[in-house]
């Protein structure tokens, strides 16, 4: 027998899962010049945003990892705020533990790529 709160929870994981699937049907998404969204996935308890970055327009790297991981964080908290989707889906993200990490991957050779995780430790407290 399962109990309800784990019927509810897989209930958020699979809004969150439709949520993914629409996310990436709109993909490659070019955010920015030279910065590419190329999908979502959910992966060990989070959600993995992938993006590309031109190497010489952006510095995603180790050496400013600390100031992505800042810049990330509030452009995140920022668009989840916007509107009622965004709050939703925080939301299912608090119900369901789940954290989330962005990929920085460099669309040339030159470089290599950022991972910036947000845990969900901190998604609850937002």
């Amino acid at each position: 027998q399962i109990a309800a709160e784990d019927a509810e929870t897989g209930k958020d994981i699979h809004q969150l899962e439709a949520m993914v699937a629409i996310s990436n049907s709109q993909c490659p998404f070019e955010i920015s010049q030279g910065l590419v969204f190329t999908g979502i996935t959910i992966e060990d308890g989070y959600l993995c945003y992938r993006y590309t970055f031109d190497p010489e327009l952006y510095a995603f790297t180790k050496d400013n990892e600390e100031q992505v991981t800042e810049l990330t964080l509030e452009s995140f908290r920022e668009s989840l705020s916007e509107d009622s989707t965004g709050q939703f889906q925080l939301g299912l993200m608090k119900a369901c533990a789940i954290g989330v990490r962005y990929v920085y991957t460099p669309s040339s050779d030159d470089g290599e790529p950022l991972t910036v995780t947000i845990g969900p430790e901190t998604i609850a407290g937002l």
